[in-house]
């Protein structure tokens, strides 16, 4: 087995010219170092604790390893993020495409508290077991209009309407008028005739565009009338919950939406999926809309002119407020000011908040500014006494962190904020890539089925192609070194000239092996290992995570924003 390189006996003080780190080495080398100044010495010395670093502070990091891990894939990290909101690579459109006047600036359902959001479905399990105890009596339910239940800066459920009567919107099912064209269409069970097909030919007879089906997040839309039956809102979003039932298909069907994001009909399916979601967010149930083009107001009028013309009735809510459970008032309540925060490539940086209430930001590398927002944002959602656990990305079990990193900065600010502050590295000594002894290495050879001294090449030639100065005789046997040679051959890559000493041209290979996607790359074996080194580190914070919230304490990680995409899809945080 190959021995990582042990601890030398240091000798020289040096500075690294290209990262400016003040450290401890055996012998200086002029190539890569410089003589530090006395203040830099002090300075040093002051971020470690009164040592001098043995060795590269960042040699202890885990540089990026957060690339996306399928060939053509782009992590946005957009926090509430849908097939409908990534377009690359999907061939889906963005809402602000598909619906270019909508408002997206209020909170989604994955920024909403989790007491909040047991809130939503307590109101909802109420209003669905008074409807089923009428039902068994024979009696009708007790009146509820679910608007009254809003969550302040979210869509939920009538925040932001139109405030249209139920009875003044379109309806293009329902009961029609004697002598009516509709009245000479076929009806259902209930007598109702559907004249959707009729209204579709109309709009397109005005030259009014219609979108195909295409799946959107239900929170994303805004009611557009004051009235909900929460009840019969309660009672689908039940159905919901088995994809089996025979209403299941019906109350998925697509909806009609503005291109400003308003529902025209269907709210309460769209108020049932958005209930569903609230209390599943590991399993949420997508919105399927068709778009008109046209903004909501002069639609109401269009659509209310073509059910008055074919014979329709519109249908009165019968939504007041005996009986049904208390609605949840938030207006006082100290909201999360969680902010939309933007890199500098233009990507949301994501936030995930777990059911236990802790919080996983995205950041952007090397951005103070970023970092201050989240100081901002951690402040204002914990109150000082809070028992908080910082889990930063690259840093050891000791808390180190790259020494002006935005990790340090978060890490440094909480723990002056917060006197319950712990910290505890998303990483830490399990992940070390230095370590070939480490919990990282065992999981990758798991995950790919490679062995050890394969799995060695594969970590180097990541680290090597982002930077790192990982010694060769450390981490490659001529096995290793044959099995990065076949992988450039096979991904059409030049060969490695020095394994010793990279060249630039070396470099770039090996980064283009670990990460071929940035560059439409054909993916090898070197990728796989890459990609099991970002799988291995989510699964560790998520397990960090679960430990400590079960010991009462509300964990703050911060993760470099393309981490958030994944540990939202796979593990459900």
């Amino acid at each position: 087995m190959i021995k990582l390189k042990s601890l030398l006996k240091e000798e020289d003080v040096v500075k690294n010219k290209k990262t400016g780190n003040v450290y401890v080495v055996q012998k200086m080398d002029p190539n890569k170092h410089d003589k530090p100044t006395p203040a830099e010495i002090e300075q040093a010395k002051a971020s470690n604790n009164g040592q001098l670093p043995k060795g590269e502070p960042q040699s202890k990091q885990t540089p990026k390893n957060t690339a996306p891990t399928k060939p053509g894939q782009k992590l946005g990290a957009g926090d509430f993020k849908s097939s409908a909101e990534t377009p690359k690579d999907s061939g889906m459109p963005k809402l602000k495409d598909l619906m270019p006047g909508m408002d997206t600036s209020a909170k989604s359902l994955s920024q909403v508290t989790p007491i909040e959001r047991q809130q939503i479905s307590t109101v909802i399990d109420k209003l669905a077991q008074l409807g089923a105890e009428a039902k068994a009596k024979g009696e009708k339910a007790p009146n509820f209009n679910l608007c009254k239940v809003t969550i302040p800066g979210t869509n939920l459920y009538c925040d932001g309407n139109k405030g249209i009567p139920r009875e003044d919107m379109p309806q293009f099912k329902g009961t029609p008028v004697p002598g009516s064209p509709a009245d000479k269409l076929p009806k259902d069970e209930n007598g109702e005739a559907d004249t959707e097909e009729f209204f579709k030919k109309m709009l397109e007879k005005d030259g009014v565009k219609v979108s195909d089906p295409v799946e959107v997040p239900a929170d994303r839309l805004k009611a557009t009338q004051s009235e909900l039956v929460g009840v019969k809102v309660a009672g689908m979003s039940k159905v919901l919950a088995d994809p089996s039932h025979p209403a299941y298909e019906k109350i998925t069907a697509p909806i009609y939406v503005s291109n400003d994001g308003y529902v025209l009909d269907g709210h309460h399916r769209w108020a049932a999926i958005v209930a569903h979601n609230a209390a599943n967010p590991d399993n949420p149930i997508p919105m399927k809309v068709r778009v008109i083009d046209e903004p909501i107001e002069p639609l109401v009028k269009r659509s209310n002119e073509f059910a008055e013309k074919i014979g329709i009735r519109a249908k009165k809510a019968d939504t007041g407020a005996a009986g049904g459970p208390a609605p949840i008032a938030t207006a006082e309540k100290k909201k999360s000011k969680l902010t939309k925060r933007v890199s500098s490539e233009g990507e949301e940086m994501g936030t995930i908040q777990t059911k236990k209430g802790s919080t996983i930001f995205g950041v952007e590398h090397d951005n103070i500014e970023g970092a201050k927002q989240v100081i901002d944002d951690v402040k204002d959602t914990y109150p000082k006494d809070t028992k908080i656990v910082f889990m930063g990305e690259g840093g050891d079990s000791a808390g180190n962190y790259v020494e002006g990193s935005e990790q340090e900065f978060i890490h440094d600010e909480l723990k002056k904020h917060y006197p319950n502050f712990t910290n505890e590295s998303w990483d830490g000594d399990e992940m070390d890539v230095y370590n070939d002894q480490s919990e990282l290495y065992k999981y990758q050879e798991n995950k790919t089925g490679l062995p050890h001294n394969v799995v060695l090449a594969g970590n180097w030639a990541s680290m090597v192609g982002q930077g790192d100065d990982m010694a060769a005789e450390d981490y490659l046997d001529d096995e290793g070194k044959q099995f990065l040679q076949d992988a450039a051959k096979e991904a059409g890559l030049p060969p490695i000239k020095n394994f010793d000493k990279p060249t630039k041209r070396d470099r770039n290979t090996l980064y283009r092996l670990a990460f071929p996607e940035d560059n439409g790359d054909k993916p090898t074996k070197v990728n796989d290992i890459q990609v099991a080194f970002n799988d291995a580190r989510d699964e560790n914070l998520v397990r960090k995570m679960k430990k400590w919230e079960d010991k009462g304490y509300k964990v703050v990680s911060t993760a470099g924003y393309s981490h958030i995409d994944l540990l939202k899809k796979k593990y459900k945080v």
